[in-house]
């Protein structure tokens, strides 16, 4: 298992445990894994609120905290448009138990993306980037094994 997330594990254990987690079902539960990533980009815009010091808005609906966030110049249009394309995929994996699978590696590197760009900014302005690596289906693994085994 690749645990692209691991860097989140000091100053954000528990974006770390989502990453964790969203990686493990990226093939075997394409649903929970939506879930968790977009729970990551809850928990990002919620720490942004906390970190930054900016009341609830009236209407404290996901969308509308994304929107506040971006007009108070806090967001790029590019990380504006990836929470809200987060927030939709987790709203149809709870609601409509939404789990298309090839949605899964798209979302997890963006979600990968995302940590690191939270990471710099608002937890240790020294990190490096790190390449992501594909999680590594079971199926592919056991694959490999035998073609090892039989060299």
């Amino acid at each position: 298992m690749a645990f692209n997330f691991k860097f989140l594990e000091t100053e954000f254990p528990v974006l770390a445990n989502f990453g964790n987690l969203a990686e493990q079902y990226c093939y075997t539960d394409p649903n929970s894994c939506l879930m968790k990533l977009g729970m990551i980009g809850e928990k990002i815009v919620n720490l942004m609120f906390t970190y930054d010091k900016i009341p609830i808005p009236y209407d404290n609906s996901a969308v509308n905290r994304i929107n506040v966030l971006s007009s108070e110049g806090l967001l790029t249009r590019d990380l504006t448009d990836i929470l809200h394309a987060l927030r939709k995929a987790r709203n149809k994996a709870v609601h409509e138990n939404y789990s298309e699978s090839p949605d899964c590696p798209i979302f997890l590197q963006t979600v990968y993306s995302l940590s690191e760009w939270f990471m710099q900014t608002y937890g240790d302005w020294n990190y490096q980037h790190q390449n992501f690596v594909m999680p590594v289906k079971e199926e592919d693994k056991t694959k490999k094994i035998v073609v090892l085994n039989k060299a």
